[in-house]
């Protein structure tokens, strides 16, 4: 099973980027250091999260940033962010879709 959370920034502190929830965070480190289970966490956020109870959660897996993906991997996982369709660059021309993917 794959869960996931879009704009998890709003999870978070604002100031410190902890999570503000103590339940999320025990089930997010215990899914992070449970063997066994069959369960993903995607976190999308534009912040950095961190776990008020010093878990190993945040770190368990390597961030992967967006920055990061590259022209071929990025151009579909934008058309999936909209289940409308709005986000699919398919229709821009190639410019329009490099510049895109280099502003991210």
């Amino acid at each position: 099973m794959a869960v996931s959370i879009d704009s998890a920034e709003n999870l978070l502190d604002p100031d410190t980027g902890k999570v503000t929830d103590p339940d999320l965070d025990e089930a997010l480190e215990m899914l992070a250091t449970e063997p066994g289970h069959r369960v993903t966490v995607l976190l999308v956020s534009h912040q950095e999260p961190e776990s008020p109870a010093d878990g190993i959660w945040p770190t368990a897996e390597t961030p992967r940033h967006v920055g990061e993906l590259s022209l071929e991997e990025f151009l579909p996982y934008l058309a999936t962010l909209d289940r409308h369709g709005r986000t699919d660059p398919a229709g821009l021309p190639e410019g329009s879709r490099v510049g895109l993917y280099k502003s991210s």
